[in-house]
């Protein structure tokens, strides 16, 4: 599975540290955390070995805990 280049993610992260710290560091509730997990989990997308997300390559373990964040191809 193909990931974005190294300077790509980076670029990815910034821009959400960004967005994440001017909500405020807000982080979405428990629930939804769970569904957006849930959701990667079953995508084809994810890059199970290390929990990256194959379009962003972001992890998404931390992004889906981001209030601010959105899934790359709007499954959450």
């Amino acid at each position: 599975m193909k990931k974005p280049s190294i300077i790509h993610q980076a670029w990815n992260l910034s821009k959400s540290i960004v967005e994440y710290t001017k909500s405020g560091f807000k982080n979405t509730s428990e629930d939804k955390y769970k569904e957006r997990l849930t959701i990667c989990d079953n995508c084809e997308l994810l890059d199970k070995k290390n929990g990256s997300c194959s379009v962003c390559g972001c992890i998404m373990s931390v992004k889906a805990k981001w209030d601010v964040e959105k899934c790359p191809k709007e499954k959450w």
